[in-house]
């Protein structure tokens, strides 16, 4: 995360989505390291190779390397400012091109980066609850996204992660990681416009909440029978 991509760059300048291959390589490598079995789903009728906005909920920081690794979309994410005041993480997260957030806000110079690669075309990962939760029950939304979506007409696109609780909760340190299962799902895409925007955040607040609770619980008898594979029976959100 930090030595490739800086060599490469002697070489010749390496994009962004040059590099990706190599945060590929690192989400799927770690997730195998620790024995966490990912699955992807994609429940909607979403193009995958086309820009979005993604709308995910948040429980550990497995949720960023099983999405780097599995999902099929090139994205970048939101950060902790303080996570760049860590030497040598900092230098990985710039290669990465993750945006700082500060106190849940973005500077002007955050913000400006932000909408630079909104416009040449990238995919941007948002965690609508802010930080990292736990269970079944989700935090308020933030809604810098769904501003965001409304100012540039990019699609939201409802994101769901279940099982990176229980590889690694909010609770534990990296000392306490164990493997498992952990399922990575993608919904139906959501246009938003500036038009009524409180009342469309409250309808895609709600519909989110019930489609999470509806896969959390079908995620927790799948694990209580040990399937082989979590296959979600189906909503009416999708």
């Amino acid at each position: 995360m930090i030595l490739i991509p800086s060599s490469l760059k002697l070489f010749k300048k390496h994009t962004w989505e040059d590099n990706y291959f190599i945060f590929i390589f690192f989400g799927k490598i770690s997730c195998k390291l620790f024995c966490i079995k990912v699955e992807y789903q994609h429940l909607g009728d979403a193009d995958l190779s086309k820009q979005y906005l993604v709308a995910a909920n948040h429980r550990s920081w497995f949720d960023q390397i099983s999405m780097m690794g599995y999902l099929p979309l090139r994205t970048h994410f939101l950060a902790k400012a303080a996570y760049f005041n860590i030497p040598f993480l900092k230098y990985a997260l710039k290669n990465y091109e993750v945006i700082s957030v500060d106190n849940k806000r973005l500077s002007p110079k955050t913000r400006s980066n932000l909408e630079s690669y909104i416009d040449r075309g990238d995919s941007v990962t948002y965690f609508i609850e802010g930080t990292r939760g736990s269970g079944r029950s989700l935090l308020p939304f933030k809604k810098g996204i769904f501003r965001m979506a409304a100012k540039t007409g990019l699609p939201v696109l409802p994101t769901y992660i279940l099982g990176s609780e229980d590889c690694l909760s909010k609770k534990n340190t990296l000392l306490s990681i164990k493997g498992g299962d952990l399922v990575v799902i993608t919904g139906k895409p959501v246009y938003f416009t500036s038009k009524d925007l409180d009342k469309q955040i409250e309808r895609f607040e709600t519909n989110y909440t019930l489609a999470y609770s509806s896969l959390y619980d079908e995620f927790e008898v799948y694990k209580v029978q040990e399937a082989q594979q979590f296959v979600f029976a189906g909503s009416k959100m999708f």
